[in-house]
């Protein structure tokens, strides 16, 4: 070999530009087969937790436990629609008593005013008809 070639290590500037070349080609390698491998492991859990919602999902839904579900969830709909009408029944009666006792009251009011336009007839005791007794202390 002439000894006037400049050499690297003692090696040819080509031989060292390939060894170069290649050191950098798996030093690239060595970082994408990381990535990947961290790449593989986020995946690995996210299908994982996909399949545990799948057997969730499944558990909650199965078709022999669903029906049944859903049909106890009908009854006590039932339950509370009939609950609703009965007290919807008793409150128009409790309106309508409330209302004939309003109507008793106005019925009375007209009567006692009526009493008291017609003139002051002495009644008993000798108060006078229409008015109002007033309780005082």
């Amino acid at each position: 070999m002439p000894h006037n070639a400049m050499t690297v290590f003692g090696l040819s500037p080509w031989v060292a530009l390939v060894v170069g070349l290649n050191l950098l080609i798996a030093l690239a390698g060595f970082y994408l087969a990381w990535r990947l491998w961290q790449l593989r492991n986020t995946l690995a859990e996210v299908a994982d937790n996909i399949l545990s919602w799948e057997q969730n999902t499944h558990a909650v839904l199965d078709p022999a436990v669903t029906p049944p579900n859903i049909l106890l969830g009908q009854q006590g709909i039932a339950a509370l629609r009939q609950q609703y009408a009965q007290l919807r029944r008793q409150l128009q009666q409790a309106q309508r008593v409330l209302d004939l006792v309003g109507l008793g009251t106005r019925l009375l009011r007209r009567r006692r005013r009526s009493g008291a336009k017609r003139g002051a007839k002495s009644g008993p005791a000798g108060s006078p008809r229409g008015r109002r007794w007033v309780l005082t202390r």
